[in-house]
């Protein structure tokens, strides 16, 4: 026994040696990241240990000014505590005002705060805002993301932001600060807004932003860019957001607008069109509205929701069908020439050019329907949209006895079709088998 002890007593000890290992190599991590020292990291973990909050040393996401990390609450549950500086009193503030407006929102697609912690030394001021846990932020997906990411992905990720700007411009504000780095996929698998710092409550007496606290310049909208600059008297607006996002979604679609170009989009107006991604050619419409250099052309968020669930309904069906119906949709402009040459029309003239559409067709059906015959048995089949001009236009000769019993003996049934209309051309020296066109049209659907 005293053996097993022994050795219990030496796994506790490793266990115990390692622990502190990691926690020393922790603490070093989060230092480094956050650019402090080791002994005040040490600070700051005590500190939120004491108000309950445990945190791992895996960031969530990062800016130049921020930092978010993963913890754990009291009860267990996970939270996101993102790490605020404070070098002002202008950060001071920025801070408290993103606080205050967060909490306005009870929104699927608005990151939810908890709290907002204050850390002091001597010589620093920091901020803890605590938030709903969030997986990963929109730009670090977008690293990941390859030229064939699937479409109705990037569908719902408009989808989930279009519902959150609105909920947002609801409470009568503009968030003005909208980029992939403050876009955040929560746990519940919907994509949030987050970082309401340089955001603006709009008073009721009018509709634009008198002050505004900063820009992104790569997403802010050529009002916001100018008033920021003192270029003009424009103002920022609700309509200012749309823009911004509108260039997420060209984001979204793979598209990068040049650096070279991104002040002179903001002074004048500018072809984004020519750097639209042609997979997209539905969602490309959506954006160029909202890309729009005069804020009231562009189009309203509600608009925008129904034009992307109606995008987004069609992406569907077309998933939810068959291979080969997919290749039909796909190749349904197949036609087939008939051959005219011998039949005389001194009226219509442009029956030679007449062409036989395979769209309305199923070929697997009328091979099933169809009892073809061995031998060549001979006729023509006519669009029936065509029929009714090529007939009356048409002096048909009547078929001798002997063609019609040549005719009845085929054992070829295709009257159940609706779309089919078949008769006899004996004159016609170019004969062609009608089992070869129905096999040639359905190997190639």
């Amino acid at each position: 026994m005293g053996a097993v002890e022994s050795q219990q007593q030496d796994k506790a000890l490793t266990n115990v040696t390692d622990s502190v290992l990691l926690d020393r190599v922790f603490l070093k991590k989060i230092a480094l990241k956050l650019n402090i020292q080791e002994a005040e990291a040490q600070d700051i973990k005590e500190y939120l240990n004491q108000k309950g909050y445990t945190f791992s040393n895996r960031l969530l996401g990062k800016t130049p000014s921020t930092k978010i990390l993963r913890a754990l609450n009291k009860q267990g549950k996970s939270v996101a505590i993102k790490i605020l500086k404070c070098n002002s009193m202008k950060d001071y503030e920025k801070n408290q005002n993103e606080f205050k407006l967060m909490k306005l929102f009870n929104s699927d697609y608005i990151i939810k705060v908890q709290e907002l912690l204050e850390y002091r030394t001597q010589d620093k001021l920091l901020h803890f805002l605590i938030m709903e846990r969030c997986l990963y932020d929109l730009h670090s997906q977008l690293m990941l993301m390859t030229v064939n990411q699937s479409h109705p992905d990037i569908y719902k990720i408009c989808l989930d932001l279009i519902r959150g700007l609105q909920d947002i411009h609801n409470k009568n504000t503009v968030h003005l600060d909208i980029k992939p780095h403050n876009i955040v996929l929560g746990a519940d698998n919907k994509w949030k807004f987050i970082d309401m710092g340089i955001s603006n409550q709009l008073s009721t007496n009018d509709g634009y932003v008198s002050k505004l606290k900063g820009l992104t310049l790569n997403y802010c909208s050529p009002e916001q860019y100018q008033q920021f600059y003192g270029i003009n008297k424009v103002k920022a607006t609700k309509s200012s957001d749309t823009f911004s996002l509108g260039l997420v979604f060209l984001k979204l679609t793979g598209v990068t607008i040049p650096k070279s170009d991104v002040e002179k989009s903001k002074q004048e107006s500018y072809n984004y069109v020519s750097f639209f991604n042609p997979k997209f050619p539905e969602l490309n419409i959506i954006i160029n509205q909202m890309l729009s250099q005069i804020p009231d052309q562009r189009p309203q968020l509600i608009e925008i929701e129904e034009n992307l669930k109606k995008i987004i309904k069609s992406s569907t069906s077309s998933n939810n069908l068959s291979p080969l119906k997919q290749h039909r949709k796909n190749n349904s402009s197949v036609t087939v020439p008939i051959p005219m040459k011998s039949i005389q029309n001194p009226v219509n003239q442009d029956v030679e050019s007449s062409f036989f559409d395979y769209k309305k067709l199923t070929p697997l059906k009328l091979r099933k329907e169809a009892q073809f015959d061995k031998k060549n048995t001979s006729f023509d089949m006519i669009d029936k949209n065509m029929l009714s001009p090529v007939k009356s236009s048409l002096n048909l000769p009547k078929m001798s006895q002997s063609d019609q019993r040549k005719q009845n003996s085929s054992q070829i049934n295709l009257n159940k079709h609706p779309n089919i209309q078949k008769f006899a051309l004996p004159q016609i020296q170019q004969r062609s088998s009608v089992q070869s066109v129905f096999q040639s049209a359905y190997i190639s659907k």
